[in-house]
């Protein structure tokens, strides 16, 4: 029963860290980490549902984490909005200076 509570555990922890930019763009270097975790948790889900484990668990984390894969593409404008945002208002704090 492992596999499928470490598919369902890293599909959590991705989906997170892959949502995390939306609050400010400086968790942005994050989204790295997720591009760690998410495969770890398909490979983790697969073997879950290979062996019969729970599959429900087992399906869900491995949603989790191919959402986890696609969100920075679908919002990768925003993010790049939010970064650019972000250097505008720190520029303008430094000309205040």
């Amino acid at each position: 029963m492992g596999w499928c509570k470490a598919s369902m555990t890293l599909g959590v922890i991705a989906t997170i860290l892959s949502l995390l930019p939306l609050l400010s763009a400086w968790f942005m270097f994050l989204t790295t980490i997720n591009y760690l975790l998410a495969p770890i948790g398909i490979i983790c889900g697969v073997v879950a549902i290979v062996k019969s484990q729970n599959l429900t668990k087992s399906i869900i984390g491995l949603v989790l984490c191919v959402l986890a894969l696609c969100i920075p593409f679908l919002l990768s404008d925003y993010y790049l909005e939010s970064a650019a945002d972000s250097v505008d208002n720190m520029l303008d704090l430094m000309d205040n200076f």
